[in-house]
């Protein structure tokens, strides 16, 4: 082997959050890592890291190379340090990002709302702001969501997501998500009906093993009562108004 060694990547010299970094020094540290680039640091929703930074200003500056800028008056509650750079907290990042996501990436922030009790932002948190924020861009759209009356949900993979937007576009009642039953967790569940719905993609379920574990679980389940139906990929995407027939024969 050669004694030379392999070329570091520019990323890898300058550090993984010197842009944020350069983002709050361009505004001479008054400006705060938000949105999008906040939500990427809590680990909320991805975020590239060569994209445009976020950041929120006192001022009304305008946007310049690389940066997004936002003006607004952060209280002292909205800003933690994240690897010593200024960032919105995981709540305040919430509601800036119900403000800019797309009406069609709903199933992101309900995520985003679901995964962030570990990162501080419990649902009095994220209501505490709404409180404070009353005419505040994307307040009742979140406000909605927490609204739910099985609270935001998470689901873990595409074809989850896909199956509980046709459920929510329907006329059935609101299941709950990766809900817990007999000691493990089931994609979709109505509890009081004791119906059961799980997601089952190829990519996930299409080997022997996990294929037979499904089957070994559904038959535990049945033994016990519950209904248990199953769809694929090719279900949800291209039959939805058959799939939501099954489920309304299931829970009747």
């Amino acid at each position: 082997m050669s004694g030379k060694s392999r070329p570091r990547s520019i990323d890898a010299i300058i550090g993984p959050l010197a842009y944020e970094a350069a983002a709050i020094l361009a505004f001479r540290g008054k400006a705060v890592v938000s949105h999008r680039s906040a939500a990427k640091l809590h680990g909320l929703l991805p975020w590239p890291p060569k994209a445009a930074c976020w950041v929120i200003t006192p001022r009304g500056d305008s946007d310049r190379p690389g940066l997004i800028v936002r003006k607004a008056k952060l209280e002292p509650c909205d800003i933690t340090p994240i690897e010593r750079i200024r960032t919105t907290t995981a709540a305040r990042t919430i509601l800036d990002c119900a403000a800019i996501l797309p009406p069609d990436e709903d199933d992101r922030l309900e995520a985003m709302c679901a995964g962030a009790h570990s990162k501080g932002a419990r649902l009095p948190a994220l209501r505490e702001q709404i409180e404070r924020n009353p005419g505040k861009p994307g307040v009742v759209r979140l406000a909605k969501l927490l609204d739910r009356r099985t609270g935001p949900a998470r689901p873990k993979r595409d074809l989850e997501r896909k199956l509980l937007r046709v459920v929510r576009n329907s006329d059935l009642p609101e299941p709950e998500v990766n809900a817990w039953v007999e000691g493990k967790e089931r994609d979709l569940l109505w509890r009081k009906k004791m119906v059961v719905v799980e997601a089952d993609s190829y990519t996930f379920h299409g080997d022997p093993r996990t294929w037979a574990k499904d089957i070994g679980k559904t038959n535990d389940l049945q033994l016990l009562g519950y209904v248990v139906l199953r769809f694929t990929w090719f279900d949800v995407t291209e039959r939805a108004e058959w799939v939501i027939g099954k489920i309304r024969q299931a829970l009747s």
